[in-house]
């Protein structure tokens, strides 16, 4: 029986960090990323067909080398529904990369009450949730669309305990990671990821700009040479002091943001054992404790 087409699906807000992880995936010798490709599924016939969009790769649309055939033969499908234009999506995926390239699509929380069933009866899937600090969140979405600040804080706890609920009530294969873990200990992380997806991390995978992957359509980033380079974190929300107070009346939320943002830290007993990843990271085996 032939094996299923490995997906691997990044799922969360906007603006919390899908797109670096794309990026940092498609470092890998055998994974390519496609961004948010369930978005651009989605758009009108002559939309796709006029659409003029840079991708990650450095060419416009009609000339990278994976979304110029993609695009050709979506524009052959003209309508379809959903399942046909991804199945078709995936044909050319297969055509284009060597045999047993797993895939990755970071279209976020994109219509996945519709898309995860079919996904994991056509693929071998796997998703991975990824959630920013609360705090973060509301100084990045405020930056860029404004809102007030404990709306915010609500509609981030709203949306992401409820895609959480449906990973979990659906048995979707799952793995929970924070922003913040990726963009401070990016190595530790990406292999947490490496390790949940079964395949072996790659040095490269520390240097966005060595990506593969082709994103058309996400934040960006994925243009900006500087940020490619390398993994940073903005950490401009912990100076608004106006952040702080409102977040202090969000206390509530705090918990579960430690919860799932930190959730592959752990707390030392002492000043001699601040490792936050553990025990991997003191060089120790699992069970071998510091004298």
């Amino acid at each position: 029986m032939k094996e299923k087409q490995k997906l691997i699906y990044i799922l969360s807000l906007d603006h919390s960090g899908s797109t670096i992880l794309d990026m940092a995936l498609g470092c890998h010798p055998a994974v390519v990323g496609f961004g948010e490709a369930v978005g651009l599924l989605g758009i009108k016939y002559h939309e796709l067909r006029d659409r003029i969009s840079r991708c990650s790769c450095g060419q416009d649309i009609r000339h990278c080398p994976f979304w110029s055939r993609a695009r050709r033969a979506l524009l052959d499908l003209e309508a379809g529904d959903f399942p046909s234009r991804y199945t078709r999506l995936m044909e050319v995926f297969r055509e284009v990369f060597p045999e047993g390239t797993v895939a990755v699509d970071s279209s976020k929380r994109a219509f996945i009450g519709e898309t995860f069933p079919f996904f994991r009866e056509r693929f071998d899937f796997r998703v991975v949730l990824m959630v920013r600090d609360l705090r973060g969140w509301i100084d990045s979405r405020r930056r860029k669309r404004g809102g007030n600040g404990l709306v915010l804080g609500l509609t981030w706890w709203h949306h992401n305990r409820r895609m959480l609920r449906f990973l979990e009530r659906g048995g979707y294969r799952h793995l929970v990671v924070g922003y913040e873990e990726l963009a401070l200990y990016p190595e530790v992380l990406l292999r947490t990821v490496c390790d949940f997806a079964a395949l072996d991390f790659h040095p490269d995978m520390l240097v966005p700009d060595r990506s593969r992957s082709h994103i058309v359509r996400g934040n960006l980033a994925r243009l900006d040479a500087g940020k490619r380079r390398r993994f940073f974190y903005d950490a401009r929300w912990q100076t608004s002091v106006g952040l702080q107070v409102q977040a202090a009346l969000l206390w509530p939320l705090l918990f579960w943001n430690r919860r799932r943002v930190y959730g592959h830290f752990r707390g030392g007993r002492g000043n001699r054992d601040f490792a936050v990843f553990g025990a991997r990271e003191r060089g120790l085996a699992p069970n071998e404790e510091e004298e």
